[in-house]
């Protein structure tokens, strides 16, 4: 026997918040765990009903009153953090609720005391033999397995409230767990649990259990509706309705919608036909048999990133997170992975004494002699199923192009050797895989001309770059599989980076040694910029100046502007020394693409002369007046960018435009449609861009 003063295990309250909030930080993995239970229960149905507009309504407010809290107490000189209780801390009105109720076999307060309250009971070990592993009524394979799952209402609520009837009783019983209330002792030990019996069931006929939260926390309750029903349908995809059903709000829920495109193994089988696969475990010394299907949604249909690569279910319910194991992001066919959803039904986890899967339900024991065999086959086919998936893409896309009328006359019209057709052909299938409608839509019809332009004037490169500027994320994958098609390029597109990268240095050193003040030097620069825009950016692949026509959009805005021919003699008004307008500043071009939504205008100073502030708020007033203009045309989506270009002044200038500049840049940082360059780094960068593509041809080079 013990001593009165032995050493005693105990566990602090604090642990329900480790093993509720900490864990569970979701509604969605809350309610999970609910369902899971009532499943274990051997119930019909579960129902789940709350509030969303409600919940939404009271969270606002809550915000906006912890904020007016907080200025409050800044404008009295306090310290805010110390005067206001967090946002994360406060809880929701008690009457906004979310119940889950479900038709199971119901517990008794011996139940309560015996089962429900002892977090961490492992029924496997201590239940009967018989009930260890399955229910008593519908033999299910049980869900639960750590006996955690039941704090988890504490990571959306404070207060939990369970009722619950045992079947056969004419009565319920009803506890209550107060976080705050619970948080107060030293040890779980001096927690007493009020209870309270109910007579007549509290309309749980003939049995179940109803759970309810309140005391809503802020964070974990943000979660939309239509999330909620796809994350408990996502969980519970392989029970049959039929068998259990779960309902959110009177509705029911449904996994995430998919439309296949392709599956692997066996493309032949339909999409929900699971393939079984056999192994060896390490060390084990025995056959572990599982099932699995990795399958790919239609182009277009990419899937978010926390839904891509397998997910493991173990006696039908989730088990591990979609994950891309050990797949390499060099793989051939990469790309695929945005598009894929492998299941993998593994019962055999639940079947070991040793528990595989984490305690929430993201990742398994990967590392395990058990489980490290199939990590690596998993991988594996995943990276088979990619491979096959992109060529099967491939094919058809090319074949699509080929078909496409628009795509077969801009390349005759190109008039292009038969080795640069065909591989424009396998460019066009790539671009055509990543637009939303294909070899039919807009975009694709808007970008496949500025690839062939490039493929025709041996400007390649520059096409891609202006392709990569597309909002589609995958578009630099694109590039990098469209300079895979024919070695017969690389030779060429080498000496043309080679050359441009010698006119560079050539630049570099002119800029060096010469005056640009003065007038007749520094048009030349403007007109060697305007007529090269890939010393500025390499994305500027098409521009339009005043001297297109002025039926065009970009030649109607040149007019407005007043450039080029419209600006009047701008040399002449120079020598007189006559003013410029504010907002039409003396050497301005602009470079653009109506088809790619891009305008950027460029205002060049001589290099010799400092930039100043005012520079800059000529430049702000030119960009404003082409975006309000554009605007009133209904050209609201084209982006306005601005670029002054110019020389930096020393560090010791005092001033005060310079100062102002110098201040405007370090407050306002790189912004992405405004930027300030001295002319040196424009050559820097230009020729570092031009560095990196070659390296990117050269390792491609190697690989074709």
């Amino acid at each position: 026997m013990p001593t009165p003063d032995a050493l005693k295990f105990k566990v602090a309250p604090h642990l329900v918040q480790d093993l509720g909030l900490n864990l569970y930080t979701s509604l969605g993995r809350v309610l999970v765990e609910f369902v899971a239970n009532a499943y274990d229960a051997d119930s019909p149905s579960v129902d789940i009903r709350m509030a969303f507009d409600q919940i939404d309504l009271q969270r606002k407010k809550m915000s906006a009153d912890w904020k007016a809290e907080c200025a409050t107490i800044a404008a009295a000189g306090k310290a805010s953090s110390d005067s206001v209780a967090a946002l994360g801390e406060r809880t929701l009105p008690p009457n906004v609720t979310i119940e889950i109720e479900d038709r199971g076999v119901g517990m008794s307060r011996e139940d309560f005391q015996n089962r429900f309250l002892i977090a961490g009971r492992r029924r496997r070990d201590e239940d009967p033999p018989e009930l260890r592993t399955h229910t008593a009524a519908k033999k299910r394979l049980l869900m639960g397995r750590k006996g955690v799952g039941k704090l988890a209402g504490f990571g959306v609520a404070h207060v939990v409230t369970v009722i619950s009837r045992k079947q056969g009783d004419a009565y319920a019983t009803k506890i209550v767990l107060d976080f705050n209330e619970l948080k107060k002792k030293r040890s779980t030990d001096d927690i007493v649990v009020p209870e309270e019996r109910i007579d007549g069931g509290a309309g749980l006929d003939p049995s179940g259990t109803r759970i309810t939260l309140s005391a809503l926390l802020h964070e974990p309750t943000q979660n939309k509706e239509s999330t909620v029903s796809r994350t408990l349908g996502d969980h519970f995809v392989l029970i049959q309705q039929k068998d259990f059903s779960i309902c959110l709000n009177e509705q029911q829920v449904k996994p995430s919608p998919r439309e296949w495109d392709f599956a692997w193994p066996d493309p032949n089988l339909s999409p929900d036909t699971y393939v079984a696969h056999s192994y060896d475990a390490e060390d084990e010394g025995r056959r572990i048999t599982f099932k699995y299907r990795i399958r790919f949604t239609k182009p277009g249909q990419m899937l978010p990133g926390k839904e891509r690569g397998v997910r493991v279910y173990a006696h039908s319910r989730l088990a591990s997170m979609p994950s891309l194991l050990n797949a390499g992001t060099n793989m051939h066919g990469f790309r695929m992975t945005d598009y894929m959803d492998g299941v993998v039904i593994a019962d055999f986890l639940d079947d070991q004494s040793t528990d595989y899967i984490a305690t929430d339900r993201q990742s398994l024991r990967w590392e395990t002699p058990l489980l490290a065999p199939l990590q690596q086959y998993l991988s594996e086919q995943m990276k088979a199923a990619c491979k096959a998936c992109q060529n099967k893409r491939d094919k058809d896309a090319e074949t699509e192009a080929r078909k496409d009328k628009f795509t077969e006359k801009q390349i005759a019209a190109a008039g292009l050797p038969k080795h640069r057709a065909k591989a424009l052909y396998k460019a066009a299938a790539a671009i055509a895989q990543i637009c939303t409608d294909g070899v039919k839509g807009e975009e694709y019809q808007t970008r496949l001309p500025i690839l062939i332009d490039g493929f025709a004037q041996g400007d390649l490169l520059t096409a891609l770059n202006a392709l990569s500027k597309s909002p589609h994320p995958n578009f630099n994958q694109v590039i990098e599989e469209i300079t895979e098609l024919t070695a017969q390029e690389f030779g060429d597109f080498s000496r043309y980076i080679t050359g441009r990268l010698s006119g560079i240095d050539a630049l570099d050193k002119i800029i060096q040694e010469q005056d640009f003040r003065k007038g007749k030097n520094e048009k030349e620069l403007h007109t060697l910029l305007e007529k090269n825009p890939w010393i500025i950016d390499p994305t500027f692949t098409q521009f339009l100046t005043s001297n297109q026509q002025e039926d065009t959009v970009f030649g109607k805005l040149a007019q407005y502007l007043k450039l080029g021919k419209y600006a009047g003699n701008a040399p002449a008004m120079a020598a007189k020394k006559r003013k410029w307008d504010n907002d039409r500043p003396d050497l301005v071009f602009f470079l653009s693409s109506e088809g790619l939504a891009r305008l950027a205008i460029v205002e060049l100073k001589a290099p010799n002369i400092y930039l100043e502030m005012k520079h800059l708020l000529q430049l702000r007033a030119y960009m404003l007046k082409a975006k309000n203009w554009l605007d009133r045309r209904g050209k609201e989506n084209i982006i306005v960018e601005g670029l002054l270009i110019g020389c930096h002044a020393v560090p010791e200038t005092r001033t005060t435009g310079v100062m102002l500049l110098n201040n405007e840049i370090r407050k306002t940082g790189t912004n992405a449609l405004e930027r300030v360059y001295d002319l040196t780094e424009v050559l820097v960068q230009t020729r570092r861009a031009h560095q990196e593509l070659l390296e990117i041809y050269k390792k491609a080079a190697k690989s074709a």
